[in-house]
């Protein structure tokens, strides 16, 4: 489920777009596939380690505190990503 933010504010001129993204992805398994007969190769997705991706754009860095409004936005993102797939799950 993408989750489409703002760009964010901050003391320099800083522009910030974020979008963060759960990833899945399928492979090949070497399980048989119950519907096909037992020789058969069945695609299933796996849970990766990465709960999301965040993609980010920065288009004009000036000061440092900028770069720790980037590091500090980042992980509220995360950890506001691992809340929601804990909710999700109850």
């Amino acid at each position: 489920m993408p989750v489409d933010l703002k760009p964010v504010k901050s003391l320099s001129i800083l522009k910030l777009f974020l979008k963060a993204q759960t990833i899945r992805m399928a492979e090949w398994s070497k399980a048989p596939d119950s519907s096909s007969g037992p020789r058969e190769r069945a695609w299933v997705q796996i849970p990766l380690l990465t709960i999301c991706i965040i993609f980010f754009t920065v288009l004009v860095m000036e000061k440092m505190d900028s770069l720790i409004l980037l590091l500090q936005t980042c992980s509220d993102i995360s950890e506001n990503t691992m809340k929601l797939k804990k909710e999700q799950k109850a």
